[in-house]
């Protein structure tokens, strides 16, 4: 049976390949990709060989590929990293060897290019994964559809997910444009965050024009009497000096972002400045002269007691190892749901890279300007 795959190259065209689900061989090499979608391939029962090299595709989700249950031998670029949002314990339950050492970056979250490769990571999500994947997938499905202007939706995990269920199953409708902006309008009478709302795209939408001054009234309102807590990090001279002459920067107090990114502004900002939940307190004054210019005086609060471990993903990786680190007070929306707070804060964490277990070289000198929706 004919098919055709398509792709995206380095110069954004879209262009096709003409092949068959029954092929036991694709050959896409030298192609100029940039972006190609693997769920196309999940119907290719008798797929062996899967060449996707001599390309420029810096990411690739190889989900999809679980269902091509005869592929024994897939090629790609060392520079193309292979990733799933499913962690090393479900892929290694599910997956062949070929895939597994494919993977390169497990519990990723970038953005699926297609309902169904989030339909190939949905049952696996659901069963076996934390809750917040499920959001991440749910606000996935909103970017596709073309909702993305919603922002962070919280709707709570059981609506997310039945939701969920109705695009993966019927696709967009008016019905659940409907939906998507009665639960917005809620959102907003209740004076809930509205993080990562686009205001104006709330003007191509009837009556909700008239809701922005509430959205902007209320985001200012959530940056009043917001905090920045401030860890001292537990370290010796010796280990300083050994940093040092590695040519290694050396701040012994850090700033916890957790608060702030669970703000719409803060959250518009760190995103930004490329920050994950954690930064060193010279790049938290680039944070700082950034919210000053917009209006926003954020206090610090110094931490007396010293922590042997820095960075929130971090403490809670080392504590299943029986190493414990004290944990911040900080203050949570309470109209933000847990899945949502974790989501956020694993987002943060996964977009920059890094957990910051040690300490990081020098930040650089340049300068942001940033408008705020």
């Amino acid at each position: 049976m004919s098919n055709v795959l398509k792709y995206i190259t380095s110069e954004g065209k879209l262009k096709e390949f003409e092949s068959s689900i029954n092929d036991t061989t694709i050959n896409l090499s030298n192609l100029n990709i940039q972006q190609f979608d693997t769920s196309q391939l999940m119907a290719y029962n008798s797929l062996r060989e899967l060449q996707l090299d001599e390309n420029k595709i810096e990411r690739l989700d190889i989900t999809p590929l679980i269902s091509c249950k005869k592929l024994g031998t897939l090629i790609l670029d060392g520079e193309t990293d292979a990733e799933t949002i499913l962690s090393y314990g479900t892929m290694e339950d599910i997956a062949k060897e070929v895939i597994l050492d494919a993977v390169e970056t497990f519990d990723a979250l970038t953005y699926l290019p297609s309902l169904n490769s989030i339909t190939a990571s949905f049952d696996h999500v659901r069963k076996q994964e934390p809750d917040w994947k499920m959001i991440h997938l749910f606000q996935n499905s909103l970017r596709v559809i073309g909702c993305g202007w919603l922002g962070m939706l919280d709707i709570g995990l059981k609506k997310s997910t039945q939701i969920l269920k109705q695009i993966l199953k019927s696709g967009y409708s008016q019905d659940l444009q409907d939906t998507f902006l009665s639960y917005l309008i809620e959102v907003i009478d209740n004076k809930e965050p509205t993080i990562d709302l686009d205001i104006e795209s709330m003007k191509n939408y009837g009556d909700l024009v008239l809701l922005i001054d509430d959205v902007v009234e209320q985001r200012n309102a959530e940056m009043r009497n917001q905090f920045v807590p401030v860890l001292a990090f537990d370290i010796d001279k010796e280990s300083i000096a050994i940093l040092k002459s590695a040519g290694e920067s050396v701040d012994t107090h850090y700033a916890d972002l957790r608060m702030l990114l669970l703000t719409s502004y803060g959250y518009e900002i760190l995103e930004s400045l490329a920050m994950g939940t954690t930064c060193e307190m010279r790049e938290f004054s680039k944070i700082q002269e950034v919210l000053t210019s917009l209006g926003y005086d954020i206090k610090t609060n110094l931490d007396s007691r010293p922590y042997p471990i820095i960075g929130w993903k971090n403490r809670k990786t080392m504590r299943k190892l029986g190493i414990e680190s004290p944990e911040p007070e900080i203050e949570l929306p309470k109209q933000l749901s847990n899945e949502m707070i974790e989501y956020i804060w694993q987002l943060a964490e996964f977009r920059t890279g890094t957990s910051r277990i040690v300490l990081s070289s020098s930040s650089s000198d340049s300068s942001f300007e940033i408008e705020l929706s």
